[in-house]
């Protein structure tokens, strides 16, 4: 970034918008620069390539669902299960002589758990799904896979509070449940709502009054923990950009938070700053602590911060001082009433030294009021 620093919020966004606009159009140029080809070679697009494609040798047409041999080369919707970052299964409906669903089988799952008490998915293949899920039920978690299966509408992030007990003890934990009719079966993946060190990790940040956030330079998308929300006093969807910070920066502080920008986007690690903004016309201390997130080319295409909210205490220490100060003037004030008393007794009854009474000798004296002219 370019030197002398600037001077003004406006010369910082300025600035700041230079760097990602410069950012943008490198990436952007390496990643439309075509690879090396022979020459006269066309570069078909990959679209067009993909569309013309063969019929596998092995298959010849493409197969239905292999989901009933669960071999690692099968195809079909079993052999992406465990491509899927969440727990994962296959369901095929059992129906009853009226029509009704009232279980499903499980035919394929993958192998990620979504909590440690639960069964790898793919340990359950071939059990009824309330066999292997018996908290499903009361949970309200297969009526709803039910209506999935009649309406054909997908199961778009169902919040179930799964409830199982298990070796005597009794867990619970909340899963969300998406789910989507896959021809005759039924695709569910479900994934814990939040996790527990997600939970204490909300927790620790407010107890130690911090946050972090993520700034992606090259899509702008900008992400911040429920800590620096709170800090900030902004809701965690609407997080500020950096212009924005720039705007609620204290002017005293702006030349710090340019250097810290600075050193940031220049690749160096950890940067950190003491920072002031004004947050709904009041005076908020951050500690910053900056580490860039850098390419192989050693550009920085993402900024992150962890941020620890210093207001309480500095608000401590201010009070603090002020009382330090009352009780030094309250403490001045005694000694000067104190001093003048000492010199009215002094003026009105003189103290009679050691050697007067020595030698017998007294000193007193009495008020008489003055005599009318």
């Amino acid at each position: 970034m370019s030197f002398p620093l600037p001077d003004s919020v406006d010369a910082l966004k300025d600035m700041i918008g230079r760097e990602v606009t410069s950012l943008r159009a490198a990436v952007r140029r390496n990643a439309e620069r075509p690879l090396g080809a022979p020459a006269g070679t066309d570069r078909a697009s990959p679209v067009r390539s993909l569309a013309v494609l063969p019929p596998s040798a092995e298959t010849g047409e493409s197969s239905p669902c292999l989901c009933g041999s669960h071999e690692p080369g099968a195809r079909g919707t079993c052999s992406i299960l465990a491509a899927i970052p969440a727990s994962s299964v296959l369901l095929e409906p059992l129906w009853n002589e009226s029509g009704g669903i009232p279980d499903f089988r499980i035919v394929a799952g993958n192998r990620i758990r979504s909590a440690d008490w639960l069964e790898e998915p793919d340990h359950q293949v071939g059990q009824r799904f309330l066999e292997a899920r018996p908290g499903a039920a009361d949970s309200g978690l297969l009526a709803a896979l039910t209506d999935v299966v009649g309406t054909g509408k997908p199961l778009n992030g169902q919040v179930v509070d799964y409830t199982e007990q298990r070796l005597g003890r009794i867990h619970r934990t909340p899963l969300l449940y998406t789910a989507a009719r896959c021809g005759e079966q039924l695709l569910v993946t479900w994934r814990p709502l939040q996790s527990t060190a997600e939970m204490m990790t909300i927790d620790a940040q407010f107890i130690a009054s911090m946050g972090w956030g993520n700034w992606d330079l090259l899509s702008g998308k900008v992400t911040w923990s429920e800590g620096l929300s709170r800090i900030l006093h902004a809701d965690v969807r609407m997080p500020w950009s950096l212009e924005q910070l720039c705007d609620a920066l204290l002017p005293d502080d702006l030349t710090a938070f340019a250097e810290f920008l600075t050193s940031v986007l220049a690749g160096e690690e950890p940067a950190w700053t003491r920072i002031r903004f004004v947050v709904l016309g009041e005076v908020r201390t951050l500690d910053l602590l900056g580490r860039p997130a850098t390419g192989t080319d050693g550009r920085a295409w993402a900024l992150n911060l962890v941020a620890r909210d210093l207001t309480p205490q500095i608000r401590s220490r201010r009070r603090l001082a002020e009382t330090e100060r009352e009780t030094d003037l309250l403490r001045r004030q005694t000694e000067a009433e104190r001093r003048i008393a000492d010199t009215l007794r002094e003026a009105i009854l003189p103290t009679h030294s050691e050697a007067l009474a020595a030698v017998g000798l007294t000193v007193a004296a009495s008020y008489r009021p003055a005599e009318p002219d």
